[in-house]
């Protein structure tokens, strides 16, 4: 069944950069997907989970009226707007059967060894989102109106205070990817054989009340090592297996699996403070729903009885749901996707620390950020292919923060030494130098277990 041909979303993130790789951005999953997925750091948000009366064609109808009211909103309004809508998996195979997408986990909760994450289902939702205060009303007011009498909507309104999380004390989303490549292999579904068949993604939201009460009553230390994290934004060293950024990494063959996320703060708490908060609203897209449960399995750990994560222990989810997030295509957004421009990709103020000398970057993340969006001045950017490569080298790197690093005592030179090099131990110490760097780069490090073992399996999300 095709959808009512609308007009393609423009406005969704007024961001827009050149692609590095023009070439590339004819195949470029990244163009089908829609923008408003990568507009991760709103001020404003609202998240409207839809449950219809009428599933047939009246109320797609009027799921798809509610569509274009939003876009066309957007597309009058000034600022920083936009939005996503997704859908129950088997309500969009009803209505798109020709799209092969997963099913979406069943039960009241998310995971049978645990009731830390509910499963409250939903057929449709819209997030609506903005960096001005009184523009998320206006969207949702096109939501409720094309609406009305065809569904229920249970409405959550969000606010983030500042850049931070918690009560305005953690950075959110440092971990979350910074470059277009890593988002196409992490976070959007694939291109087939079919053409524009890529660019969708699968969308996990769980709405968590919080007990702050027992957070703010720890010191800044306490609560640096709840998070694994610290209020200036260093990595907590230690080897805290409970800390949050450390039961929320995954990795798999090696490769550290990635989301795209964001956590918006919803209500007030009891105390009235200005950043007080009852909760979070976490939401995060991934290119399959496996991904959530093995990150849920983490948090929680294998005890039905006990939290491993110490975050997590002090939240209980009251709303949550799997969904699937079709592409721009898979919508009825028909125009050709514009191979010269692509909408941003949110950088955290973190890392946007230009450097007055073009060819200087203040590190990799910005590096990748500026070349996989057309922002390096000189203008002669790496290829697609380099910079994939480049996020891969970089990320496993930075990975290595994570875990304290054991390396064995290399053993003696002369262990390395043929019989005719055997001399060079009577040399001087600058002649036994280079050669010890020589027999390390050479024949230790490529040959022996001091290198990185790596498999073909390893890097199957680089094809």
């Amino acid at each position: 069944m095709e959808h009512r041909a609308v007009k393609r979303q423009k406005k969704r993130h007024p961001e827009t950069r050149s692609l590095a790789d023009s070439a590339h951005a004819k195949e470029s999953t990244y163009l089908l997907a829609q923008p408003g997925i990568f507009y991760t750091r709103p001020k404003y948000g609202c998240m409207v989970v839809v449950n219809l009366n009428d599933k047939t064609e009246t109320g797609k109808t009027g799921v798809f009226n509610a569509i274009q009211a939003v876009q066309q909103k957007c597309d009058l309004l000034q600022g920083r707007n936009g939005y996503v809508v997704s859908f129950d998996p088997a309500l969009w195979k009803t209505w798109s059967p020709n799209d092969d997408i997963e099913d979406r986990p069943q039960g009241n909760y998310m995971l049978s060894s645990s009731r830390k994450f509910v499963n409250t289902g939903g057929d449709v939702s819209f997030f609506l989102k903005s960096d001005t205060e009184d523009v998320v009303p206006k969207l949702f007011q096109e939501v409720e109106n094309n609406l009305h009498g065809l569904a229920s909507l249970d409405v959550t309104h969000t606010r983030v205070y500042n850049d931070r999380a918690i009560n305005g004390k953690f950075r959110d989303g440092v971990a979350n990817p910074v470059d277009k490549t890593t988002v196409e292999r992490f976070i959007l579904t694939p291109q087939t054989t079919t053409p524009r068949s890529g660019g969708g993604s699968y969308f996990y939201t769980q709405k968590f009340r919080m007990n702050f009460s027992i957070f703010d009553e720890m010191t800044i230390r306490q609560q640096e090592n709840v998070i694994g994290r610290k209020v200036t934004d260093e990595i907590v060293i230690g080897a805290d297996s409970r800390s949050h950024i450390r039961r929320a990494r995954l990795a798999e063959a090696s490769i550290h699996l990635k989301i795209l996320r964001g956590s918006m703060p919803y209500g007030r708490d009891d105390t009235g403070q200005e950043m007080g908060q009852e909760g979070i609203y976490f939401n995060a897209f991934a290119d399959h729903f496996q991904l959530f449960l093995d990150l849920m399995q983490s948090l929680v750990g294998d005890d039905p009885d006990f939290t491993q994560d110490k975050l997590i222990s002090m939240t209980q989810g009251i709303e949550g749901s799997f969904w699937y997030t079709p592409s721009l295509y898979q919508l009825g957004f028909t125009d050709e996707p514009d191979v010269g421009q692509a909408p941003t990709l949110d950088f955290l103020p973190l890392w946007d620390v230009r450097s007055t000398n073009d060819y200087m970057f203040y590190n990799w993340r910005e590096y990748l950020h500026r070349m996989s969006f057309g922002l390096y001045a000189p203008g002669d950017p790496p290829t697609h292919r380099v910079i994939k490569l480049l996020s891969v080298i970089f990320s496993e790197w930075s990975d290595q923060w994570y875990e304290k690093p054991h390396t064995a005592r290399i053993p003696h030179l002369s262990n390395y030494l043929t019989a005719a090099e055997k001399p060079y131990l009577e040399e001087s110490a600058a002649i036994r130098k280079g050669m010890a760097i020589k027999k390390t780069l050479g024949t230790l490090i490529p040959k022996t277990d001091y290198g990185t073992k790596t498999t073909s399996s390893a890097y199957t999300r680089m094809s």
